[in-house]
């Protein structure tokens, strides 16, 4: 079977209308048609439509797939409007397929960093009050601290008071109370 060349011709129908046919076998193995040349005959055009005619188009394959897909890629650049008739059945599915979902773009502008919503008040502010949560912290562990020895001074006292032996209850509350006297264990 004889393969004829793949070749596209661009005719101009209006200002706002250029119909590019496409014909012979568009299949690998053959010269694929350049999208350069067709990129340079349609520069120029700021407004109108691309229509793709395939009335005269032979054997095809993902060769006419991929050139379809980089004229569409063109006008969607040039903001050119692109259209496609009398391409085979399957070539139309797969190109509405293709097309379907614009490609993904990255987004316009870059989310500012949290940083940049405080002005330097909000910050010295901030700054102000991790401090003050340090020196508080700091003072609450050192109390911590000085309650844990008046405990253990109190259960020091308790136990030593606790296996002395019992005094006599005038001894005790002849006189004022003093540390000493607490936990003291008297006999009546």
């Amino acid at each position: 079977m004889t393969n004829t060349p793949a070749g596209f011709n661009l005719v101009d129908h209006s200002d706002q209308q250029a119909v590019l046919q496409l014909s012979g076998d568009w299949v690998q193995g053959c010269a694929a048609a350049d999208m350069g040349k067709l990129a340079a005959a349609l520069e120029g055009r700021s407004s109108g439509e691309l229509v793709v005619d395939g009335t005269a188009l032979g054997r095809w394959d993902s060769t006419l797939m991929a050139f379809l897909l980089q004229c569409h890629a063109y006008c969607r650049q040039e903001q050119l409007a692109f259209s496609a008739r009398a391409l085979p059945e399957g070539a139309t599915k797969l190109l509405a397929l293709a097309t379907a979902v614009d490609t993904h773009q990255p987004p316009r502008e870059t989310p500012a960093p949290l940083t940049t919503h405080l002005n330097p008040l909000r910050w010295l502010a901030l700054a102000v009050f991790v401090v003050a949560l340090a020196i508080a912290f700091v003072n609450l562990g050192f109390w911590q601290l000085a309650r844990l020895d008046q405990r253990r001074a109190m259960n020091d006292s308790v136990v030593a008071h606790e296996n002395s032996t019992p005094v006599s209850f005038e001894s005790v509350f002849d006189h004022t109370i003093v540390e000493a006297d607490q936990w003291q264990r008297v006999s009546l």
